[in-house]
Formats: C-alpha cells, sequence, structure tokens
C-alpha cells in the first residue's frame, strides 16, 4: 500500500504515486523485476487520500481533521501513542476519520 497526499499542501505524494504507476505500467513488458512484482505482488497505489484538503489546499480533510493526526488503533477509535498533540486531535474530533478508518482495514 503507497498513499500519496494525505494533507493537501503536501502535492508531491500524488506525483509520486503517479510515477510510480506509470513507471509499472510503462516497464511491465519491458523489465523481468517489474514483471516480477506486478504479477507477484498485490499493489494499492492511493495518489490523493485527502480530497478535499488536496483541493482547498489545506492540511485538514472535510470534517477539519488532520489525517496525519488521526490513526487509531484498529477498532480503537484512539490515536496511537503518537504524542500529546496527534491523540487531542483524534480525541477532540471522537474517533478515527473515515479515510483513515479505510486504510487500516
Amino acid at each position: 500500500m503507497y498513499h500519496g497526499t494525505q494533507h493537501g499542501t503536501e502535492p508531491t505524494g500524488a506525483m509520486v504515486a503517479a510515477d510510480v504507476a506509470h513507471h509499472l505500467l510503462t516497464n511491465h513488458d519491458v523489465d523481468p523485476a517489474v514483471e516480477s512484482l506486478v504479477n507477484n505482488v498485490q499493489l494499492f497505489l492511493l495518489p490523493i487520500m485527502n480530497a478535499a484538503g488536496h483541493e482547498s489546499p489545506r492540511r485538514y480533510d472535510a470534517n477539519d481533521v488532520v489525517l496525519g493526526r488521526n490513526w487509531g488503533g484498529p477498532g480503537t477509535g484512539q490515536g496511537w501513542n503518537v504524542g500529546a498533540a496527534k491523540q487531542a486531535d483524534s480525541q477532540r474530533k471522537g474517533s478515527v476519520s473515515l479515510e483513515s478508518r479505510g486504510l487500516m482495514r
């Protein structure tokens, strides 16, 4: 799994994901290492995790959650032990965002 733009103010992640996809597609029939990777590994590329923030651009998603501070332990609805500020942001919003929850599955 590779996810690109988590914060709307950091657009390079989406560009990198697009470059990786392009490399895999254009080199599949040319490079044996790429062919092996594509044929034997389940790859997930998500260029833009925070579409609302990417469009704005701003760090928050459409629900005013900073996704980088919203990763919770699976099923807990709580932020992982990543510092008091990050914990407070997750808890202030009440739960793990839909974007973060979807990636944790």
